[in-house]
């Protein structure tokens, strides 16, 4: 039993609640691992593509910070000049993921 939990913790330190920004805020969760970062978001609404974001770790370009109203958001662009924002909660261990993973 205590290794799942310890598997669960470790599982939920790669998960970050997060809201795409595009064309609303799409609440939702951004995970890092396996070489990529990939967002989710349940709303039946937003198209597929967004739906199920998966950006490559040698796809992403740049990672900068910055505030929407008073939310700390994460913009991340890629090689093909496409850029997403996010608002994440628990942004400097988010970021600080992202730099262990060879990214920013």
């Amino acid at each position: 039993m205590e290794g799942k939990m310890e598997g669960r913790d470790a599982a939920r330190k790669r998960i970050y609640s997060a809201s795409l920004c595009r064309e609303g805020i799409l609440g939702g969760y951004l995970c890092v691992g396996d070489g990529k970062v990939v967002y989710r978001t349940g709303k039946i609404t937003v198209p597929d593509r967004f739906r199920n974001l998966e950006l490559e770790k040698d796809a992403i370009r740049q990672v900068t910070k910055g505030n929407m109203l008073c939310f700390p958001t994460v913009t991340i662009r890629t090689d093909g000049n496409e850029e997403f924002k996010f608002i994440v909660f628990r942004r400097i261990s988010f970021l600080n993921r992202l730099k262990d993973m060879g990214i920013g």
